[in-house]
């Protein structure tokens, strides 16, 4: 199944929800709600608390 890739980022996703997150200028920024990639797959680094916020 494909989802859309809406944000990716490292250091541990700092909030409980995206809409947590969404309520932080600094973050909200960087999400991708207008044209994300579509994708059936992403990579993540092992050990670096690599996080990965999707839609589908």
């Amino acid at each position: 199944m494909k989802a859309y890739v809406i944000r990716m980022g490292y250091g541990g996703f700092p909030f409980e929800t995206v809409e947590e997150a969404m309520q932080h200028e600094e973050y909200r920024v960087n999400f991708n709600l207008d044209n994300p990639p579509k994708r059936d797959g992403c990579r993540l680094t092992a050990g670096h608390g690599a996080w990965t916020v999707i839609r589908y």
